[in-house]
């Protein structure tokens, strides 16, 4: 999760340069590419596609309630 972090600040500096290389339209419509293809990426995980909520019980309910009202 941290190298997710770090990649933001990378991005944004690369983002000027290239922009002003190819223009400003190719760069988004590059970035929305490498956005589709890393959450295409995220998609093809099995356990990410079984994913399932699950309403919480009336005792984790109750604990989260407690834990708000200590806060």
């Amino acid at each position: 999760m941290v190298g997710s972090f770090v990649a933001i600040p990378v991005g944004q500096v690369a983002a000027g340069p290239i922009a002003q290389a190819v223009g400003v339209e190719p760069t988004l419509v590059g970035a929305a590419a490498l956005i589709r293809l890393a959450v295409a990426g995220m998609l093809a995980s099995r356990d990410v596609r079984n994913v399932r909520h699950r309403p919480p019980t009336s005792r984790q309910a109750a604990g989260a309630a407690v834990e708000e009202s200590m806060a």
